[in-house]
């Protein structure tokens, strides 16, 4: 279930969003794991856009982008980090500094 703390309006966002992109930073603990960011427009739950990155746990921080969305015509959207380890031990992740912009 995705919680209200991953929802970010865009009302202060310029009318003309269709060169924006997303980011988070990531940083697995206790070996490397597969982490994601998706955005989700919440109109009938589609998802926007995606990517996936490999991060070794030994990296320390790492920033996970999506560039070139297009976020015209959606007034919210959600921000879902994801992460899987291939079946291996549970792991944990460090999420931090999400964002989105718009240049305009």
């Amino acid at each position: 279930m995705v919680g209200d703390e991953d929802r970010e309006s865009l009302s202060g966002f310029p009318s003309n969003r269709s060169n924006c992109a997303a980011a988070i930073y990531a940083d697995p603990v206790g070996g490397g794991a597969n982490v994601g960011l998706e955005i989700w427009d919440p109109n009938g739950w589609r998802k926007i856009s995606h990517t996936v990155k490999w991060i070794d746990d030994w990296a320390g921080y790492q920033l996970i982008t999506l560039p070139d969305l297009n976020l015209n015509g959606v007034s919210t959207v959600y921000l879902q980090p994801i992460y899987g380890n291939n079946g291996g031990p549970a792991k944990y992740i460090r999420l931090d500094d999400a964002i989105i912009q718009c240049v305009y």
